[in-house]
């Protein structure tokens, strides 16, 4: 495990550098991540190359010791890109252009903005991509961010025809699988066809569902065509990019498959400015919510199912939440030691020092805005001796298989999904939340998670929970069948199979699932706390309005887990559980409390012969290497037990 930081030399002057890094080494900081928002220092103008203060800092950091983790600078185009070329400039759903002046402004479709960053990332990787100090790359920042994956301007527009010409070969099969019959939106040829802009009601929700997969594989075509030229100009440097909690506007896992390692960002204090729930925010307002944060970094080891560099950890005050705590004292160790724990080798911290103007002045770093140390820096030497310890044995390579403890639960995430969810809420229903509480659930019950697509390899689990499996087709379910069959157990969640692949309705869900979960969902609704309907599990009501759903039970051995005792639906299963060869389906119906889901996931564990074992509310145990780790999240303490030698 390695400390990083995020480190802008380009913003303070040249005599300060050797300072900063000669501090770093004192703090226990091993790699500085440089560059990445420094394109109108690198070339100032066009093809006048500036790369001189880049070298002398990468000769600086080889002098200390410290590492750089160096940045394409394409996140934010210069000046005088932008008036040169407007149309490399984001275009918003009702047709206008996002003027420049903030970062992200650029359009992933755009040819003429790939040639300017390719020509840049070829110029840079080409001066330094060799130099002994340079141990990584990150392509770009945190991609997508602002609301910037689709753009609807003409390279756009352009860019989605020919997409979904590959994709259905004829206009007649576009019409089809869209059902653009529906208020007499049939296309006569692919030239018609526009990015679903700003209207004034819906949209076609499988016009949005391809658009959105477009735009999801533009981005990952960008970031393939800069990982083309540092693996040519940088080689053996691992290349990633930072992904950021819950976002899901591309396809990770595509990019991913694009990289050498998964790199993360995380702001688990600022993110708790955004909760409404009062009583989780007097426990843990100051340390973030222990699930959301280990949930992301399950979800992106996942991704590659190898060890990940976290590269961007909050110090201090933000200058976005809505609410500007501070972290508590030891937060930033909990934060380190539970990445660690869940499959990081790097931890960095942004930013090394508050800077005093800009957008982000407000943003706190590890140094104060007058170079003392603030809050953060106090945790990191004993942070840095902890993580220095080790298991005998040769070192393994960036990016490696993480060796977390082998999870024998995993849960099923698919953007698409996501996507499609999104499209149609029908209702207060948030994909992310909803399968946060699955996981909070099985996390409280002792567990530790992979988090995987569900085309993976799923043999290896005992208990697959899949929350959110709404857009199944045929061979996905041919593939949960023959899982169950061979002894699995499986979860479905409330909206199971209602579409398929074109977001399309299917008759009568769980569509394809129906053989395996031997049920169908009657009716179904999004209600009010007000409105709420009691669920009878394991002796205990529950009340639940979020998402419910009447099921019917259609194969013989079909059983009802939960019954609804009160609301619309009384006297009607909730939760079905149904044998299927040496296997059990479980399917609830519910988008259900945190109790509730835990009582279904306790029967689930349960039939899997696995334990359930109930821990203290703010309290998780993960294990990694052998090492023990238990969390408390509302004291910000952490237990280690070390291996014995």
């Amino acid at each position: 495990m390695t400390l990083g930081v995020a480190w802008y030399p380009e913003q303070w002057p040249a005599e300060r550098w050797g300072e900063d890094l000669a501090h770093m080494r004192r703090l226990g900081i091993r790699v500085a991540r440089v560059g990445e928002f420094a394109w109108s220092r690198l070339e100032p103008a066009p093809q006048d190359f500036r790369t001189e203060w880049l070298v002398a800092v990468c000769d600086l950091a080889e002098r200390h010791g410290i590492g750089v983790l160096l940045g394409t600078p394409t996140a934010a185009p210069p000046k005088w890109l932008v008036d040169r070329h407007p149309s490399v400039l984001q275009t918003d759903r009702s047709g206008r252009a996002r003027p420049f002046g903030s970062r992200r402004s650029y359009s992933f479709s755009s040819p003429i903005y790939r040639k300017y960053c390719a020509r840049i990332v070829r110029e840079v990787a080409g001066t330094v991509g060799e130099h002994p100090a340079v141990v990584g790359w990150q392509i770009d920042n945190e991609l997508g961010c602002h609301d910037t994956t689709r753009c609807y301007g003409d390279d756009a527009a352009q860019a989605f025809r020919l997409w979904l010409e590959a994709r259905y070969d004829t206009v007649e099969a576009l019409n089809a699988a869209w059902g653009t019959v529906f208020w007499s939106h049939e296309y006569r040829d692919f030239s018609e066809v526009d990015p679903p802009r700003e209207s004034q009601t819906f949209g076609n929700p499988a016009h949005e569902l391809d658009f959105r997969r477009c735009s999801s594989d533009q981005v990952g075509s960008f970031v393939a065509e800069q990982a083309g030229i540092l693996r040519a100009l940088s080689p053996g440097r691992p290349i990633g990019t930072n992904l950021m909690m819950c976002a899901g506007e591309f396809d990770e896992r595509k990019v991913a498959a694009e990289l050498d390692v998964v790199q993360w960002d995380a702001y688990p204090v600022a993110l708790m400015g955004f909760a409404t729930d009062a009583e989780s925010v007097a426990a843990v307002g100051r340390t973030g919510d222990p699930d959301l944060f280990t949930f992301s970094l399950d979800l992106f080891r996942g991704l590659k199912g190898r060890a990940t560099w976290g590269v961007e950890l909050q110090t201090g005050n933000v200058n976005w939440s809505r609410r500007n705590l501070l972290p508590a004292p030891g937060a930033l160790r909990l934060w380190a030691h539970a990445a660690t724990a869940h499959g990081a080798d790097l931890v960095g911290w942004f930013r090394w020092r508050a800077l005093p103007y800009g957008p982000e002045q407000w943003h706190a770093g590890l140094l104060r805005h007058d170079a003392s140390e603030d809050r953060g820096a106090a945790e990191l030497p004993r942070l840095a001796e902890e993580l220095a310890v080790r298991r005998p044995g040769p070192a393994k390579p960036p990016g490696a298989p993480a060796p977390v403890a082998p999870s024998q639960v995993a849960i099923l995430h698919d953007y698409e999904d996501l996507w499609a969810l999104q499209l149609g809420p029908h209702g207060p229903y948030d994909y992310w939340r909803h399968l946060l509480g699955e996981y909070t659930a099985l996390r409280s019950l002792g567990h530790m998670l992979d988090v995987v697509h569900p085309n993976a390899d799923l043999s290896r689990y005992r208990l697959l929970a899949a929350p959110a499996l709404h857009l199944v087709d045929e061979a996905l379910a041919g593939r949960l069948a023959a899982y169950v069959e061979a002894g699995g157990v499986l979860v479905l969640g409330s909206r199971a199979g209602q579409k398929d692949r074109n977001s399309r309705h299917v008759p009568a869900a769980p569509g394809p699932l129906r053989p395996l979960a031997g049920a169908v969902a009657r009716n179904w609704e999004s209600g009010h706390p007000a409105l709420a309907h009691s669920v009878r599990h394991a002796g205990a009501e529950h009340a639940v309005h979020m998402w419910v759903t009447s099921l019917e039970p259609t194969e013989p051995g079909t059983e009802v887990e939960a019954e609804f005792t009160g609301g619309l639906f009384a006297g009607r299963p909730a939760v079905t559980r149904r044998r299927a060869g040496a296997g059990t389906v479980f399917w609830s119906g519910l988008c259900a409390g945190p109790a509730l889901t835990a009582s279904v996931y306790a029967a689930a564990l349960d039939a899997a012969g696995l334990p359930a074992q109930p821990l203290e509310r703010w309290e998780r145990r993960s294990e990694r290497d052998g090492l023990q780790y238990r969390f408390d999240w509302a004291k910000a303490e952490v237990d280690l037990s070390w291996p014995l030698p």
